[in-house]
């Protein structure tokens, strides 16, 4: 079927289906989300248990153990990791890419129900959820105003957060910082002894009161009534005059033995925006949704309260995703259309005619509009992925226009009217295009075909990628040789007749070229084992220099914010932590590029897995102002951070960039540096640990360098005297959980008030404070109703412990974490192996690396295999395209010359391989074939077709085809070239893939107009020896190839 030909013989049919192709186009543009990056669907479980009271090792054996030995049967698991907290333990479960998760995660919680019966009865419900980048926050605002605390919190609880939860797209509204009103009982000790009464039984008889029960019902007559008996308290007054015991000397009420305070307690975390406390409200948004519009809607809403609301209630944004992924958005679309400009200059310099310009042109909208259907049928967003691929094939959508364009006017020259001219030019040159669109196609489509990160975010670019360059097949097939009939008729207008000045000269320059390429190709011809020892070493050579380029995960984004967390010893009163976190804002106040701090004391607001926190931590969010208006990048307001903050004794800080690069790595942690070290016994695993960190240390370029030990969490060690706890019939929990109500309190039951409920909670004051003297004189009530001293039971001793147990696989680990500096992430890591290696470790002990570095080597892997089949199937099209399994072979020589070109290029512009660059070489291996498909398309044309002498037909075929190979180059090149730049908001995600594509594409083309000559002849002459040779074979030439 002759596409072109349909199309020239039906104009009004071409241009309906161009004006459909518009209007779907445009309406399926408005309903593609906006995102950063690919919906990321994570195969990762996390199942959180609480059991109150309990250290970290007993967590471990009582709870994570059997729960772990279960969990592990389960089909599709990757790798198990826990963490064992104080009252919590946390597991972390990875299946394969593949996995159903909704199916295993009903196998998880069926797996849960069976061990239950095996946990402590004091093990709440185990927790089980999927983990989901959604559940950050996109929008964080503070709120500020005229109304106190306390107003301003229950202005938050209710008519904001009920109104911003109703906004299309917004899963929840997390409140914090705000004022909780709660109902304190402090008692003294000695006055509840001396009543006779015990915690147990004051705190029992609370609850017990404040209940509203059923007393069944009753008949009288022909009616039944329901018995309703009411008991909860109305008023603090009845709590306080609540009966719990008789004495002699009559009843015993609250208010004899404790203090019962009806109080406004600041809730933990503690927030404040820019050093002022505020009511902080965190805005989660639905899976599936656009991103950005649901932050523009809750943003509008704000704006809208703000104006409804009493007390001048303002609202100060925090952080805000969608200004980010907007930004970038926007710069992807600017260096896009910037591209697409420079590429129509490029083209209007060769061709001469504003007319035949604006027809390649149309191949670029059209191309553009065709890929938004097919992305909006394929459920992808717009993101930095897409948009970038999209941007990536600017300059590729022309190439087949070009191609066709140049043919359809050659054969004009040699006399053909206009429509021939196009049905012939356009057949002649159709099938070695669609074998050029083929090959950048099929070099895409094994990335279908990988797993885990490269596949989840680049997928979608493969995809869309080659929804473009098909598209742009089909435009230039099937429109722009009707529109060379209808507007460059056979005689051109007066301004064609007469070229401009511009055009004069660089049509004098392409001559020029051409005239010297003539002779570059007689003389390659000539010395062409020369030619192929050069080559051969120039790969050599750039086989060492790849050592000299540096390899990360992904490429570093300037997102403008950096995190600040903050880590006090243990036991640290959150008070103190406050304190010094107010000292460390007034500090950030004197750097004039932050915009903004929310400090969040207590607790961390980018908390995923929902882990508890304490009042030693502290995390401050820092956003900066836009990148337009400052000199500094994030990392050297980092620098000036680290230098600007108190060194606190005892404190960890550490300073992280909020790189949205790295944070699309599934299984990264928060440190660049993440390695593990396995085994049994914890205090060896701290000892090795400190000297592994040691050997981090030292290597260059890293700083920040910690072990899961350098914080110890010192306790005071109960230890039971069992056969004496045993004659007063007291059990371990029963003195843990005395000792965890009478020291911390405990919620005891509810007091309802208006609609509301507001926590009971009960606690004991020593009347000289807690320390180790008055503990141990604590009396506990036995089972025989005496109150005997801790200390009769038990002793009591000052020890450190580890805060936390982490396990990984179910052994023991030590995590050293650390963050980089100035240098890439593989010849960091590639040096911490060589250091790490030297340490002695005991038999069962092993170190295993993970973070960024685990996601880099598995993506690199999966990528490898990528290129290879790539590069294989480039070649079946190529041998398709032929029929012929030797011509491709021909072509193929390219690819490797390519690779001159990446490691300059990324050299030259100092940018490390990551796995964004090592896409870019997977386009190279689809892209560097085409200029050398559609030189040996012609040279066979000539050669074996026409008849003509080899060494004229590579000479003729060189020259014919020198301006089209430049043409489709320069404007694949230039239509790159501002992503390559890496200016302004998120251009560092796709300037490496460009930079890798153009310095490959510059080399190979420059090597191919030369190589693919010589290596044609070389590959004729090997032919005809072998046909020669074995004479059973054809000994036609045309037939050898």
């Amino acid at each position: 079927m002759n596409l072109s030909k349909i199309g020239i013989n039906r104009p009004i049919t071409v241009l309906m289906v161009v004006f459909m192709v518009l209007i779907i186009g445009g309406i399926s543009l408005t309903g593609i989300p906006l995102d950063l990056f690919p919906d990321m669907d994570l195969p990762v479980l996390a199942v959180s248990t609480n059991y109150p009271g309990a250290g970290p090792e007993q967590v471990e054996n009582m709870v994570t153990r059997p729960l772990e030995e279960s969990l592990s049967t389960l089909d599709g698991l990757d790798n198990i990791s826990s963490v064992s907290r104080p009252g919590k333990s946390e597991i972390i479960l990875m299946f394969g890419w593949n996995t159903d998760m909704d199916f295993a995660a009903l196998d998880a919680r069926e797996t849960i129900d069976m061990v239950m019966e095996q946990l402590p009865d004091e093990v709440e419900n185990p927790l089980t959820m999927q983990i989901d980048p959604n559940m950050l926050p996109i929008v964080q605002v503070g709120m500020s105003g005229d109304l106190n605390h306390e107003e301003m919190t229950d202005l938050a609880e209710g008519r904001i957060q009920n109104q911003l939860e109703r906004i299309e797209g917004v899963a929840s509204v997390d409140i914090g910082g705000g004022i909780e009103r709660e109902i304190e009982i402090v008692g003294d000790p000695y006055k509840l002894n001396a009543y006779g009464l015990s915690l147990d039984e004051v705190t029992e008889t609370i609850a017990a009161s404040n209940l509203d029960d059923s007393g069944g019902s009753l008949t009288e007559g022909e009616r039944e009534y329901l018995i309703h008996v009411a008991g909860e308290f109305e008023s603090v007054k009845e709590i306080k005059r609540l009966i719990v015991g008789q004495t002699s000397g009559g009843p015993v009420r609250i208010e004899d033995f404790a203090e019962v305070n009806d109080i406004q307690q600041e809730q933990e975390p503690f927030t404040r925006l820019n050093g002022k406390s505020t009511v902080s409200l965190a805005i989660q948004s639905q899976s599936d949704t656009n991103l950005v519009n649901v932050a523009r809607d809750v943003n509008e809403e704000l704006d809208s309260l703000e104006n409804q609301l009493p007390g001048n209630v303002k609202f100060e944004v925090a952080m805000d995703q969608s200004e980010y992924i907007e930004e970038s958005i926007d710069n992807l679309v600017v260096m896009g259309i910037s591209g697409a400009i420079i590429a129509m200059l490029i083209l209007w310099l060769f061709l001469g005619s504003a007319r035949s310009t604006l027809i390649i042109g149309a191949a670029i909208p059209l191309s553009v509009v065709c890929t938004f259907i097919l992305i909006f049928f394929q459920d992808f967003t717009l993101n930095m992925i897409t948009l970038g691929g999209l941007a990536l094939g600017i300059g590729m959508m022309v190439d087949n226009s070009v191609v066709i364009l140049e043919n359809i006017f050659r054969q004009r020259e040699e006399g053909l009217n206009p429509k021939d001219a196009a049905i012939l030019g356009s057949k002649e040159v159709t099938g070695a295009i669609t074998a050029a669109t083929l090959t950048s196609v099929v070099a895409f489509l094994p990335i279908v075909f990988a797993e885990g990160i490269a596949d989840i975010i680049f997928a979608p670019m493969a995809w869309t990628v080659t929804f473009a360059l098909v598209s742009s097949l089909i435009v230039a097939v099937g429109v722009i040789p009707l529109l060379t009939v209808k507007l460059v008729p056979s005689k051109t207008s007066e301004d064609e007749q007469k070229p401009g000045k511009v055009f004069i000269f660089v049509n004098k320059v392409l001559n020029f070229l051409t005239d010297k390429y003539e002779r570059v190709i007689e003389w390659s011809l000539n010395l062409r084992g020369v030619l192929v020892g050069i080559v051969l070493l120039l790969l050599v050579l750039s086989g060492f220099m790849i050592n000299m380029v540096g390899t990360d995960f992904l490429p570093p984004m300037d997102t403008g914010e950096i995190s600040v967390d903050v880590e006090f010893p243990t036991g640290t009163p959150i008070e103190i932590t406050d304190q010094n976190v107010r000292d460390m804002e007034t500090k950030l106040g004197d750097i004039p590029e932050i915009e903004s701090v929310f400090s969040n004391v207590g607790g961390s607001s980018m908390d995923m897995s929902g882990g508890g926190s304490d009042g030693n931590t502290a995390r401050l969010d820092i956003r900066l102002v836009s990148e337009s208006e400052r000199e500094s990048a994030s990392h050297e307001v980092s620098d000036e951070i680290r230098e600007t903050l108190p060194q606190i004794p005892g404190a960890n800080i550490s300073v992280t960039e909020e790189d949205m690069g790295g944070a699309a790595g599934a299984g990264a942690s928060g440190d660049a540096i993440n390695i593990m070290l396995l085994g049994e016994d914890l205090d060896e695993l701290e000892r090795l640990s400190s000297k592994i960190a040691e050997e981090v240390d030292s290597v260059k370029g890293t700083r920040e360098v910690t072990t899961s030990f350098d914080e110890p969490r010192t306790r005071l060690e109960v230890n039971l005297d069992r056969d004496m706890a045993q004659t007063y019939g007291l059990t371990t929990f029963q003195v843990g959980s005395f000792l965890n109500t009478a020291l911390d309190g405990n919620r005891i039951s509810t007091y309802r008030e208006g609609g509301e409920e507001f926590d009971i909670n009960m606690q004991l004051e020593h009347p000289d404070g807690w320390d180790l003297s008055t503990l141990e004189t604590l009396l506990i009530s036995t089972a025989t109703g005496e109150e005997v001293p801790i200390e009769e039971v038990a002793s009591i001793e000052l020890g450190d412990a580890p805060q936390e147990i982490e396990r990984e696989d179910q052994d023991r680990v030590a995590r050293i974490n650390g963050q980089l500096v100035n240098r890439d992430l593989g010849t960091v890591m590639e040096e911490i192996q060589e250091k790490v290696s030297e340490v002695d470790l005991p038999m069962d002990y092993f170190v295993q690396y993970g973070g960024e570095y685990e996601d880099m080597m598995d993506a690199f892997g999966e990528l490898i295999l990528v290129l290879v089949l790539a590069v294989i199937l480039v070649y079946m099209v190529m041998a398709a395209q032929f029929e012929s399994l030797l011509y491709p072979f021909i072509i193929m020589f390219t690819l490797p010359q390519s690779l001159i070109g990446v490691i300059l290029s990324l050299l030259i512009t100092g940018r490390s391989l990551s796995i964004v660059a090592f896409i870019g070489m997977i386009m190279l291996a689809g892209i560097v074939v085409n200029n050398g498909i559609v030189m040996v398309d012609y040279i066979n044309l000539l050669y074996r077709d026409r008849g003509l002498e080899r060494q004229k037909a590579l000479l003729e075929a060189g020259k014919k085809r020198l301006r089209p190979v430049l043409m489709t180059t320069l404007t694949t090149i230039v239509g790159m070239f501002p992503l390559a730049l890496g200016i302004g908001e998120g251009a560092e995600a796709s300037a490496p893939m460009a930079t890798v594509v153009i310095g490959g594409l510059i080399v190979s083309t420059l090597l191919t107009l030369i190589f693919v000559p010589v290596m044609y002849s070389l590959l004729d002459d090997v032919s005809k020896w072998f046909i020669s040779k074995f004479k059973s074979q054809p000994s036609s030439t045309s037939e050898g190839m």
